[in-house]
């Protein structure tokens, strides 16, 4: 399936992490073509680790790196280089399950992207949002210490109920404040989320319960910029 990520302009460039140009403009976002990514299974690697590649002109521009997590656990991110073909090619931890990539570029970042792995039939497949009618930044940036505000905007028929929300590790991120426990339609919830420490990425996560039943995923990320 090729989906390519779209370049977007950034509405709060401070909260959103992209910096500005010149021109008053928020720097292009990279594109990560997803139709270029696959799987490789590697009979020398350990459980618990895949080799993920690119293909040539996977990123564009072909610069920074490529940002992968495997969204249910809890080891830190990790990071590829993009080669300057717009290649990566490499190992990281992961398995069965969903794999989030995301391309770090020198200016700013590409929307985060969610792939299933199935390690059986070697295959990476590429994931649409989990509840289409429920809006919400896909990553956020702040600067080191500052709190970002989740906004989700519900365009739904129908109340979004939410469960807690909770951090995937929780180490240099924490939930500041209250939550709003649904969403009625035509309007929006904001969820607080304050970085402590820069030590890295992190994961937010936003359960919205029966009978919806679908898992939002935001990263957080400190924008050095």
């Amino acid at each position: 399936m090729r989906i390519g990520l779209l370049i977007c302009a950034c509405a709060l460039a401070a909260v959103a992490g992209c910096g500005v140009t010149e021109t008053g403009n928020p720097p292009a976002r990279p594109i990560l073509d997803e139709s270029e990514v696959g799987i490789v299974l590697d009979p020398i690697l350990v459980p618990g680790v895949i080799h993920v590649r690119g293909e040539p002109g996977s990123v564009e521009p072909p610069e920074g790196e490529i940002a992968f997590v495997l969204l249910d656990g809890t080891t830190p991110f990790e990071r590829l280089p993009v080669m300057a073909d717009g290649s990566f090619d490499g190992s990281v931890t992961g398995g069965d399950g969903v794999l989030r990539m995301q391309v770090v570029g020198s200016e700013a970042r590409s929307e985060a992207r969610d792939f299933l792995v199935d390690l059986a039939t070697e295959t990476l497949t590429a994931l649409g949002p989990p509840l289409p009618c429920a809006n919400v930044e896909t990553s956020m940036g702040v600067s080191a210490g500052g709190t970002i505000s989740v906004t989700i905007d519900n365009e739904c028929p129908e109340p979004l109920p939410l469960e807690p929300p909770r951090l995937r590790r929780g180490t240099a991120w924490v939930l500041e404040g209250g939550y709003p426990g649904s969403i009625p339609p035509t309007s929006s919830g904001s969820i607080p989320v304050r970085n402590t420490v820069d030590g890295g990425d992190d994961v937010l996560f936003i359960d919205l319960a029966s009978p919806v039943d679908a898992r939002l995923a935001v990263t957080v990320y400190v924008d050095p910029g």
